[in-house]
């Protein structure tokens, strides 16, 4: 069986799903994802989550204590640092921040609380035992159907050494890392329809656009009907991927003004 937490963990620190050598390449400067850089740090995706809580999160360990505080679940301790040199301090307010640091509706279904999970399952010197529920499973299996149903508008292969992925990851099964390699593989589709519970459309939208290199075309059109069918405007597009460092997305203009 398919253990999507461990998979959404892995998949989010890896950053195995971008065509390009990173994100630093499409981060804005001066903004927050883009000091923290991307995989140069070790981190994937989750590099630019900390930057959107305020110029860094200094210390991985910190930031998993503080989105588990915000999001429930057990805590941890996770002894990996990023390279940010930012600050530990509080959340900076913004949309990405809420999402990790908030009380989550209490619904268990927070994006702080799985993700404080997905890592800390994947730490060699986690202690305490990471309890998973169904809910979660299902909230990471709904998730990374997004991030890689985003991907797949992306033209060029992934060059992903699944190996290497199974070195770095250990407790991933072979389901585990046949799932990735299944998915992974899918190239230049147009993108199909994806499941999106209801109160997860802003976090499926931040997964997605993580997923791919918005200097793709492609990709571009992808996130932009992605966030019409979620019913995101582009004044909130435009402030998560301010938040994130990711290059903003061009809006269509009328008489020279965006519209």
């Amino acid at each position: 069986m398919i253990n999507y937490v461990k998979v959404f963990g892995a998949v989010i620190l890896s950053d195995v799903l971008v065509d390009t050598d990173g994100h630093s390449n499409q981060a804005l400067a001066g903004s927050p994802g883009g000091q923290v850089g991307s995989t140069e740090s070790g981190l994937g995706m989750l590099s630019h989550l900390t930057g959107a809580l305020g110029g860094g999160a200094g210390d991985l360990a910190v930031l998993v204590q503080r989105v588990k505080e915000g999001g429930g679940g057990t805590t941890g301790t996770v002894e990996l640092q990023t390279q940010s040199g930012g600050n530990a301090g509080g959340n900076n307010g913004g949309v990405v921040g809420e999402l990790l640091l908030g009380d989550n509706a209490g619904d268990g279904l927070g994006l702080g609380n799985l993700l404080a999970n997905a890592i800390s399952i994947h730490r060699t010197d986690q202690d305490e035992p990471i309890t998973m529920t169904d809910a979660q499973s299902n909230h990471a299996r709904h998730l990374l159907e997004a991030m890689f149903n985003a991907s797949a508008t992306q033209q060029n292969e992934l060059k992903v050494d699944f190996d290497s992925l199974s070195e770095e990851f250990p407790v991933l099964s072979e389901e585990d890392i046949a799932y990735i390699r299944e998915q992974s593989a899918r190239r230049g589709e147009s993108g199909g329809s994806i499941e999106v519970q209801t109160g997860l459309e802003q976090q499926t939208y931040i997964l997605s656009a993580l997923s791919v290199n918005t200097a793709s075309e492609a990709a571009e059109s992808y996130l932009k009907q992605l966030a019409k069918t979620l019913g995101i405007s582009p004044e909130l597009q435009e402030q998560i991927h301010t938040e994130l460092g990711l290059a903003l997305l061009e809006r269509p203009t009328l008489g020279g003004s965006p519209v």
